[in-house]
């Protein structure tokens, strides 16, 4: 199975680089992209991961 790798640089106040890559993380894609356009998907995302975290938690 192939992982896809994703990772945020911000580069300028409201800006972030997302730069994606599957094997080599030198030869990644880039896409810039305004905060205020991903900051509910940034939202979602970190709810999703420690609502998924405290589950695992709280199992036996």
């Amino acid at each position: 199975m192939q992982i896809l790798h994703l990772d945020l640089k911000l580069v300028q106040d409201n800006y972030v680089e997302l730069r994606y890559f599957a094997d080599n993380p030198h030869q990644y894609k880039p896409r810039k992209l305004p905060l205020e356009e991903i900051a509910e998907l940034v939202k979602l995302a970190e709810q999703d991961y420690y609502v998924r975290l405290m589950k695992r938690k709280n199992q036996p």
